[in-house]
This record gives C-alpha cells, structure tokens and sequence, in this order.
C-alpha cells in the first residue's frame, strides 16, 4: 500500500480545492431568501433574535454576518464570504472526524466527497445559514 502525503498536506490540498470551489460565482445578484438574510443581519444582534422569533430560526449566522458586514461592507459577494468559509470549515471538519473515526485514506475519502459534493458548494455559495 502506498504511503498517503501527510496529513496537514492533505488537509491544505482538499481544504484549498473545497474554497477555490466555493468561491467562483460570489458576485451574483442576490435572491430573495439572501436579501432577507442580510435584511435581518443588518437589524443587530438584538433585532436580528426578535425577528427570528417569528421565524423559530437560530440567531448564530445572522450575529456573524452583521458583524461582518459591519467590518467589511455588504456587495453581494461580501455577504456570502461567511458561508463559502462555513463550507470549508465544513470539509477540514470532515476530514479531522473521518481520520479520528476511520483512518487516513477515508478521512481524503470523505472530506473529498464533501468538498466535491455538488449540494455543499452551492449551499455555501449562499448569503444563508445552510453551509453552517
């Protein structure tokens, strides 16, 4: 059997191709579940928890995208930055379990599905809390 790179080497590669992937197409016109989310986002912390309440919907993404855009600013691809970082972290995240659970080749394995996955990159293209 062949030796595998290293383990921090693997996780840079994937983590590297999981953002690269993440990242193309951020400057789309917002949709309209986007816009909602930066709306609520730019309410605060506080007036991001009432208008939620309605909503039952946990008030952690939009905490982190008001603080954000309040650093940053709001152009669509800045909004969706948070997100494409949530996706990644998702992968690395995958790929530290899958070791810990299963060994080296199914951590490259798993965290490679996820970084590749059609449905992960397009939720973490999104200015919304579905990549988290």
């Amino acid at each position: 059997m062949s030796r595998l790179a290293s383990p921090r080497l693997q996780m840079a590669l994937v983590g590297l191709l999981a953002l690269l992937l993440r990242l193309i197409r951020l400057d789309d016109p917002l949709w309209l579940d986007e816009a909602a989310a930066v709306l609520i986002a730019w309410e605060g912390p506080t007036g991001a928890v009432d208008a939620l309440a309605r909503d039952s919907t946990p008030p952690l993404y939009y905490w982190l995208l008001w603080a954000w855009t309040s650093l940053v600013g709001s152009t669509e691809t800045l909004v969706r930055i948070p997100s494409a970082v949530g996706g990644v972290l998702a992968v690395v995240a995958t790929m530290a379990l899958a070791r810990r659970l299963a060994g080296p080749r199914a951590a490259l394995i798993a965290s490679l599905m996820v970084a590749l996955s059609p449905l992960a990159i397009y939720y973490s293209r999104e200015a919304r809390m579905y990549a988290f």
